[in-house]
């Protein structure tokens, strides 16, 4: 079977796709074994263990001559690049093959895309079910024009559901809840669970914002307690806002004063039966309907196992419908008594190269967007990971039983000499490095060699992607083996 590079807006795992899907997978996995030297390293390494060594044959003559600003383009797959000497072929195609099996990452522009999506793949508008999408607030926004230019606010969000919120979370949590805004009418769903929700930013928004009947389920019982306090101040200041008749906010007020419920605990994969029964009738008893209602599960920047649970607990609820799911910090996903963690899916077990390290999963985590931007904006910022590589081999040369040791950050460290960098970032550490050292010939010879760290930086990224389209595949891979068409 021949496979087609995944680039369609909105991917689907059925009937009609599971073996491209399958396909897919067993490629992901074969060109992680191929880079393993990337996956496997750390750039504090560097020095250290001679990482430029592992590079194919052929590779370091060529990306030693890039410069800074050809690595924009190195790293962009929309743009191509300027040789001025013939690249190997094996460089060529390691970059190629990345892009190629690297899912879309683009945002969805339009909410009609999600409506043809749903209504072709699961049902057109029934009767019951409200799929219009007309209200001004469904329209998607994006970073670049949805805050405030003076206070840098959200632009849509009313004042009581921003509170205590970084700019940074108000995108996230909009963007979430116009989704869910959009899926919920397709779906008829006034019910949702939000499992992991910190202190309850998305519950409040789509209750107090979309009419949505939230509950929480959150570990850490001060986050809990912030949801509490988060909850009446935002009650409050919405009674305030309809007294005064804030017509500015009229577009995204809700008539609804019902503030989402918080159940406190630490969700597994055993006990979600138990607290989702105590949200369900503890909670809802009075207002849910088991008989007729159906209700979702969220999770935004699910941590580590927390999706596991979720994409589980979905499965087995019948009277679960749609699960809305982001997962994050793919480095705490392990195997234990609660759960698999990665793969979940039987088929990603099977294939022989699936395992993914800590390493690469720490890896899957970085942002290649983010950093073609630092590169343009301020590129020689980045000599920090030169810094902290040459400062690795200080530490080393001088106690190696402290290898990987955590260190305070050090801001503007591209604007020090090296020997103050290095002072400052172990000045909460266990180990004193004599300045004579960090002056000494070896280490400038280091210092000097930020962009060729740089470099070898950019490529070990371009893998970034394709090891998170690996662990996405395999839950999508999973939730079809459970009987579930998912997206």
């Amino acid at each position: 079977m021949s496979w087609t590079p995944v680039q369609n807006e909105i991917l689907i795992c059925n009937d009609k796709t599971i073996d491209q899907f399958k396909l897919y997978a067993e490629l992901l996995t074969l060109f992680l074994k191929e880079t393993s030297f990337f996956t496997e390293s750390y750039i504090l390494d560097y020095f250290v263990k001679e990482l430029w060594t592992k590079l194919p044959v052929g590779w370091l003559e060529v990306v030693s001559n890039l410069e800074v600003h050809d690595l924009e383009a190195f790293l962009n797959p929309e743009n191509s690049i300027r040789y001025r000497e013939p690249w190997p072929l094996s460089l060529l195609a390691f970059r190629s093959s990345a892009f190629a099996l690297t899912a879309l990452r683009k945002s969805i522009k339009s909410p009609e895309v999600i409506k043809k999506f749903l209504n072709e793949n699961f049902f057109e508008d029934e009767e019951g079910r409200n799929n219009t999408i007309t209200s001004e607030k469904t329209k998607l926004s994006f970073s670049t024009n949805e805050f405030e230019e003076k206070s840098g606010q959200h632009k849509n969000i009313p004042e009581f559901c921003r509170r205590h919120v970084k700019p940074k979370k108000q995108h996230e949590i909009f963007r979430m809840a116009q989704l869910s805004d959009i899926v919920f009418k397709h779906f008829g769903l006034k019910f949702a669970i939000d499992m992991g929700s910190g202190q309850g930013h998305l519950s409040r928004l789509l209750a107090l914002c979309y009419n949505v009947k939230m509950a929480t389920i959150e570990a850490n019982q001060g986050h809990v307690s912030g949801a509490f306090q988060f909850d009446q101040q935002a009650l409050t200041a919405l009674e305030h806002s309809k007294k005064k008749a804030d017509t500015s906010q009229n577009s995204v007020i809700s008539n609804s004063t019902s503030l989402p419920h918080h159940v406190e605990g630490s969700i597994t994969v055993a006990s979600s039966d138990s607290y989702l029964e105590k949200v369900l009738k503890d909670t809802w008893n009075e207002t849910f309907d088991e008989n007729k209602e159906s209700f979702a599960l969220m999770g935004l920047h699910a941590c580590g196992n927390l999706t596991e649970t979720i994409l589980k607990t979905f499965v087995k609820q019948k009277h679960c419908e749609v699960l809305l799911s982001i997962g994050c910090c793919y480095m705490k996903l392990e195997s234990n008594s609660d759960g698999d963690g990665y793969p979940l899916s039987c088929f990603v077990k099977s294939l022989p190269h699936h395992a993914l390290s800590y390493e690469a999963k720490e890896l899957a985590c970085h942002a290649i967007e983010m950093y073609i931007q630092r590169i343009h904006v301020n590129a020689p910022a980045l000599k920090i990971h030169c810094y902290r590589a040459t400062l690795e081999k200080c530490i080393i040369h001088h106690d190696p039983s402290l290898k990987h040791l955590g260190l305070r950050g050090v801001k503007h460290a591209e604007t020090m000499e090296f020997h103050e960098y290095a002072e400052r970032a172990l000045s909460r550490a266990t180990i004193s490095i004599p300045k004579e050292y960090l002056l000494s010939e070896e280490v400038k010879s280091c210092v000097e060699r930020w962009k060729e760290v740089l470099v070898f930086y950019s490529l070990r990224l371009i893998v970034a992607p394709v090891v998170e389209s690996l662990i996405l595949v395999d839950r999508l891979i999973y939730l079809y083996e459970q009987g579930k068409n998912f997206f």
